[in-house]
């Protein structure tokens, strides 16, 4: 729901930090808050959490492999609560099967689910990355 397209067919990421329950793709949180929870860095959960750029590039490895391999991030999970403890207390990644993902793309994606927000890779970085995997 956040990926618009422009009238040349584009792709535009926007956040207008609305989202409330979307379907399938997001997960309701309170009326008060906005985001993704699926797509949302370890540090948006967290109150104390300085929120910088990074948190952008953590959703955009989720959309990367959302978009590969057609699964959501923690698709497993079915409330924030869920998610919550997946990414908080068991440190595990938006997404545990691969399958369909060659270890290219994974490996690059990997770099975007760091959970210290600084040993992640720059945005800039990454579309070096995905600019070498789209001329291999």
């Amino acid at each position: 729901m956040n990926v618009v397209m422009d009238f040349e067919l584009n792709a535009k990421l926007c956040d207008f930090g609305l989202t409330q329950s979307m379907e399938k793709t997001h997960i309701s949180r309170r009326d008060n808050e906005g985001g993704s929870p699926r797509y949302m860095a370890p540090e948006l959960f967290d109150s104390r959490g300085k929120i910088t750029e990074k948190v952008d590039v953590w959703a955009l490895g989720c959309l990367i492999v959302e978009v590969i391999s057609s699964r959501l991030p923690h698709e497993e999970c079915t409330s924030i609560q869920q998610v919550m403890t997946k990414t908080l207390v068991h440190k595990t990644l938006p997404f545990t099967d691969w399958r369909g993902v060659s270890l290219d793309v994974q490996r690059l994606a990997e770099l975007c689910f760091v959970f210290p927000p600084d040993g992640r890779v720059s945005a800039q970085h990454l579309l070096e990355g995905l600019n070498r995997l789209t001329r291999n």
